[in-house]
């Protein structure tokens, strides 16, 4: 069964400790993504099993980016793979990657167990 594609993310945590005169506080909120990257944009996305390694299964990702600016934008990422429940089973961290004007089109491999690639029904890709 070919895993259905998840909406991106709409909304990101974000936590802030706070000193205050009796100790620290910790404020806990959302953030859109677009507030982060005001102008980048997931226009596709998919993943596959390209090779099984024993108790692991190497999963190839891709995904494209457009940034209508004329600026290079730095970013991050994650890849990430769900159940039909909608819990996260694994993600593929994407560290400091710059899309440049018009469409970028990232791709990597990350190794799933076995155990947990059979449960996979849904993908994902999350801005950070």
């Amino acid at each position: 069964m070919k895993p259905r594609r998840d909406a991106v993310t709409k909304w990101l945590p974000l936590a802030l400790i706070v000193a205050g005169g009796c100790g620290y506080v910790l404020l806990s909120f959302l953030i859109r993504p677009e507030e982060r990257h005001p102008t980048l944009k997931v226009v596709n996305f998919d993943s596959k099993m390209v090779e099984e390694m024993g108790r692991y299964q190497r999963f190839a990702w891709k995904f494209s980016v457009e940034n209508p600016s004329d600026e290079p934008i730095r970013f991050g990422a994650s890849f990430i793979w769900k159940d039909a429940d909608g819990f996260i089973l694994d993600s593929a961290p994407v560290y400091g990657k710059f899309a440049q004007p018009g469409v970028s089109e990232f791709s990597g491999n990350w190794p799933i167990k076995a155990t947990t690639a059979e449960r996979i029904r849904v993908i994902g890709v999350q801005l950070k």
